[in-house]
């Protein structure tokens, strides 16, 4: 007791003031603290939360007001659960939230496309229920309407995936490429190429150069009404120049030849492939023939070597495959450079030459092709230069190594031959078969 009388509990003190002291701070913090409001629900994905501002720890009391009798809490806000998520948001907008200004603007910063996949996106499921209504329109982002160009132009497909058209086949590399060039063949070339595309063997394809050819040979080709011929026309450039260009339009992984006289049988192909695909040390691969003359008479067989071995000791001596009836891998063919533009004649022997050294040679026993011994034939009006030629190439695979030096025998032979008179030479040579 102090000497001024008992001070009451919530007596605002002398002349109005608080109570200073020890005491009257104890009496202070007995007062009841006022209520806090609800907490907001928890802000949108994306949205930054809003801080809640705090109420006082000690509410401010004027001067001459009553005092609080109860010091207990006010009950805990119940919150609804009949509101649904867009009703929040709208109204989270009109409080001043940082991200919604107000509800003019509300529309701009909601993120509408990810409302527009899921009614509610689950902003709101720990404290409502799943609602299943829509946003208002307000809060609903529409996309701009396109320009009337913009819907008018068809839109482009990406490179590369564009549908194939109705009726067409996807374009695939054929099987084989069989290699023709011709130059006025106009009384065999139709033979040639109707045998080629009677083979049994259909995934294939024909290149044929016309090398300047002046008789009928254009319009017979252009008659021929076939999706697997290709038809090439150049100016005179000669046979191993249009076996370069033909070779170069090849898109076969494995390349053909056959002459513009001669005539493939129905099974040659088939069996060459089935060959080469079982035997993949292979890279050059022909067979026998049959020789007709003018009249289709046969004058005989040929039979070269069959193994790799034997085709390698004869290479040196002669030529023992026959062009026409070879097939080969046209990798192989492309590595060592393709046909030697500086050989006129006997570039099939160069070739043969040079493909020894990176694959294996071989020959079936069958008779695959039939040749035409006509008198004009290359072999037979340029024996010169196809014996000078075949020196060429023998001394270039004795110079590489290929062979050994005492094969420079083989070298010389050709040229001795030169000195002998062109009959002679023919009819040793049908001696020698």
């Amino acid at each position: 007791m102090s000497r001024s009388g008992p001070l009451q509990r919530d007596d605002p003190g002398r002349d109005g003031l608080r109570p200073r002291g020890p005491r009257a701070r104890r009496r202070h913090r007995l007062r009841p603290r006022a209520a806090e409001p609800a907490p907001l629900p928890p802000p949108a994905r994306g949205l930054r939360r809003a801080r809640p501002r705090r109420s006082p720890r000690w509410p401010s009391l004027s001067r001459g007001a009553a005092p609080q009798s109860s010091p207990r809490r006010a009950p805990a806000a119940q919150v609804r659960d009949d509101l649904s998520p867009a009703v929040v948001l709208g109204r989270r907008a009109q409080l001043g939230h940082p991200r919604l200004p107000h509800a003019g603007r509300a529309a701009h910063a909601l993120p509408a496309r990810r409302l527009r996949r899921r009614a509610h996106h689950r902003l709101l499921d720990s404290v409502l229920p799943a609602a299943r209504a829509r946003a208002p329109a307000s809060l609903r982002r529409r996309a701009p309407p396109r320009p009337a160009a913009a819907r008018a132009a068809p839109r482009r497909r990406p490179r590369g995936r564009s549908p194939p058209r109705s009726g067409s086949r996807a374009v695939t590399a054929p099987r084989v490429s069989v290699l023709l060039a011709v130059h006025d063949g106009a009384p065999w070339v139709k033979d040639a190429v109707a045998s080629v595309l009677a083979q049994t063997l259909a995934d294939l394809e024909l290149v044929v150069v016309d090398d300047g050819s002046a008789d009928a040979t254009p319009a017979l080709l252009a008659g021929i009404a076939d999706r697997r011929l290709r038809v090439e026309r150049r100016p005179r450039a000669g046979l191993t120049r249009a076996l370069n260009l033909a070779l170069g339009l090849a898109r076969a992984p494995i390349v053909a030849r056959l002459d513009a006289d001669d005539v493939a049988l129905p099974e040659r192909l088939a069996r060459q492939v089935a060959f080469l695909d079982a035997h993949p040390e292979i890279g050059v691969l022909g067979s026998a023939a049959r020789e007709v003359n003018g009249d289709g008479r046969e004058v005989r067989v040929v039979r070269p070597p069959e193994d790799d071995a034997a085709l390698r000791r004869a290479l040196i001596r002669r030529n023992p495959m026959v062009h026409s009836t070879v097939t080969m891998r046209r990798l192989a063919v492309e590595g060592v450079g393709g046909y030697d533009a500086r050989f006129a004649v006997a570039q099939d022997y160069d070739l043969w030459m040079r493909l020894a050294a990176v694959t294996r040679l071989a020959n079936l026993p069958d008779a695959l092709v039939v040749r035409r011994l006509l008198p004009g034939r290359v072999s037979v009006a340029r024996d010169a230069d196809r014996l000078r030629a075949e020196a060429r190439a023998r001394w270039r695979a004795v110079r590489a190594g290929a062979y050994p030096p005492w094969c420079l025998v083989f070298v010389a032979r050709p040229l001795l031959a030169l000195a002998v008179p062109g009959p002679w030479r023919r009819a040793l040579r049908r001696s020698r078969g």
